[in-house]
Formats: C-alpha cells, sequence, structure tokens
C-alpha cells in the first residue's frame, strides 16, 4: 500500500475516533501557570508557549494521550505509528524538534533548564 493511501485511511479512521477536542489532549496535564495556548484551528495538534512573550517561548505541541488518536495522529503527521506525546521547537513554524518526551515532567525541566540563547531569540524573531 502506498503511503500516500496509509495516510487516507489514517486520517478516515482517525476522524472515526477522535471525537476528541484538543482540550482532551492535555485533560490529563497540569499547564504550568504562564504558559498560553496559542493552538490555530488547522493545526495538526495543540500547542502551548511556554512565556507569554512568544519570542522568549519555547512551542510545546501535545498528542493525545489516547494510543489510538496518538497513533494515528503520528502516522498523519510523522509517517509513523510511534512518536514522542510532546514536542518542544524554537517557535512556530520551526520544523525541527528541540526535544521531545512521553514524560510531561521531562519537558517543563528541560525548557526551565535551557532559557533560549541570543541567538536562538534572534532566529525566533526571523520565523514571528
Amino acid at each position: 500500500m502506498s503511503k500516500f493511501k496509509k495516510q487516507l485511511e489514517a486520517e478516515k479512521e482517525l476522524a472515526m475516533i477522535k471525537g476528541e477536542s484538543w482540550e482532551d489532549y492535555y485533560s490529563d496535564l497540569d499547564i504550568p501557570e504562564g504558559w498560553k495556548c496559542v493552538s490555530y484551528g488547522n493545526d495538526a495538534l495543540p500547542s502551548f508557549i511556554s512565556d507569554k512573550d512568544n519570542i522568549k517561548g519555547y512551542q510545546i505541541w501535545i498528542n493525545s494521550h489516547n494510543p489510538e488518536v496518538k497513533k494515528l495522529n503520528s502516522l498523519d503527521i510523522y509517517g509513523v505509528e510511534k512518536s514522542f506525546r510532546f514536542c518542544v521547537t524554537l517557535c512556530y513554524g520551526y520544523e525541527k524538534d528541540l526535544f521531545q518526551s512521553d514524560n510531561f515532567i521531562e519537558v517543563i525541566e528541560w525548557i526551565n533548564n535551557n532559557p533560549k540563547s541570543p541567538e536562538q531569540i534572534e532566529e525566533t524573531k526571523e520565523y514571528l
């Protein structure tokens, strides 16, 4: 089966079982104070910025905690069945993951221990 056909089937299956709102994706999490939801309706996953200042904050993408939905999202986004639940990127539109984990505490710790460098802040400005 072609990759394109697999993706179409995954999208159909996802539409049938998804039934989750984006709030359901992170309903099991204690989102830190100061983070803000910056999800757009056409995004593949909900996301947050880790700082009220979009230039200083990282973008955190959150996949579903439902294993079936997570699997289908992973197929849709990455073309693989298994991916991490949380992906941290420099900012919206930045295509490389800086940090990935299935553990939300690890994500928070990584962000707290790795403030953006002056170079990363300048790079963020180019995207925003």
